[in-house]
């Protein structure tokens, strides 16, 4: 049997491995999302070959030895990925990039062969279920999408996740932004968020997950959630995880400086603020209230190199997403900070001089 992809098809499978490399690096900036989200919209197989993307690699990054009978392990397709990946370990950026999509190929191209033998694997194996679907949202839109099992998920500006279910389990990633998940209940199934190395699970519940300059927040509006992190020690992330649970009317927050912080309340009401177009902070970094702005900003807002104290000051208060101009002059009254608009393709802000 014939496996070779098409040219076209392999380009597009091309993009969406690049695409998901951009996203899933920690360096990932609203522009990048904004680019994926324009890329999406360009033409409907994008979005179809992306998912089928996430799809194989969920699914057959799950797949063990013994999914598979003896004569069919000449090596299994599993297998392959994995040398992929392994061989892509130690090369540059762009040579990782490369080697990891190799194994892509290697995968989808098999899927002739190998989907006959997934639908008569036993019901118990979870791949036998698999869906997944990504869905994003723009520069300073609020978009309201339904899951596959129901779960309703309010998505922030410039929001992306990538939803996989399986018989055993539901998991969404979020590749940046906000999300606010009313999660349809199913003890069998838990349900799953992954920002960063931070993971929010939950059986039924409403609950907020917010990624933004390298901080991971969750909140609980109803029901309970189990948080986990890495333990960080020495100021790195180490193989053991730190866990809290959640109850409705509290938060939690992590970065991968301090790990996960202590449990503290919060009103319900203030959970997911942004859905109204309200963002609420408590002791939030600037650098933290940039990276929000910049999801509902159509101009880039920049924080000053040279100036890095700018970034950990503290900022206490709610504002309209929508409002750039008044947000960035109400900090510019709470700290020594000029907006500097000199530059029509981006705002950068600067400390005040003799500040």
């Amino acid at each position: 049997m014939d496996t070779r992809l098409k040219p076209e098809t392999e380009k597009l499978l091309q993009a969406s491995h690049d695409w998901m490399l951009r996203l899933e690096d920690p360096r990932a900036t609203d522009e990048d999302r904004r680019r994926f989200q324009d890329w999406l919209d360009a033409d409907p197989r994008h979005r179809d070959i992306y998912d089928r993307a996430i799809t194989f690699r969920e699914a057959f990054g799950r797949l063990s030895k013994d999914d598979f009978d003896d004569d069919l392990r000449r090596p299994s397709w599993r297998e392959r990925f994995t040398a992929a990946s392994d061989r892509a370990r130690g090369l540059s950026e762009a040579a990782r990039a490369r080697a990891a999509f190799a194994g892509v190929l290697a995968v989808v191209a098999a899927v002739a062969v190998i989907l006959p033998i997934v639908s008569g694997l036993p019901e118990s194996m979870p791949v036998s279920a698999l869906v997944s679907a990504t869905h994003a949202s723009g520069t300073g839109e609020t978009k309201r999408v339904t899951l596959a099992d129901g779960t309703q998920v309010t998505l922030s500006a410039s929001t992306t996740i990538v939803a996989a279910y399986f018989l055993d389990k539901r998991h969404v990633r979020l590749t940046g932004g906000a999300a606010f998940f009313d999660v349809a209940p199913d003890r069998a199934r838990p349900f799953s968020v992954e920002a960063g190395a931070l993971t929010a699970t939950a059986l039924g519940t409403e609950f907020d997950v917010r990624s933004s300059a390298g901080v991971f927040r969750v909140a609980v509006a109803e029901g309970a959630v189990e948080v986990s992190f890495p333990l960080i020690l020495n100021g790195r992330a180490t193989s053991l995880v730190t866990r809290r649970s959640l109850n409705a009317g509290q938060k939690v927050s992590a970065t991968s400086d301090a790990g996960l912080g202590a449990v503290s309340g919060v009103d319900p009401a203030n959970v997911a603020a942004w859905r109204a177009g309200r963002l609420v902070y408590s002791g939030a970094s600037i650098a933290e209230l940039v990276g929000d702005a910049n999801r509902y900003s159509t101009i880039p807002i920049e924080i000053d190199p040279d100036a890095p104290g700018i970034a950990d000051f503290e900022v206490r208060g709610a504002f309209v997403g929508s409002d750039i101009d008044h947000l960035l002059m109400s900090i510019a009254d709470i700290h020594p900070i000029v907006i500097d608009r000199s530059d029509p393709d981006r705002i950068v802000l600067r400390r005040r001089h003799g500040a």
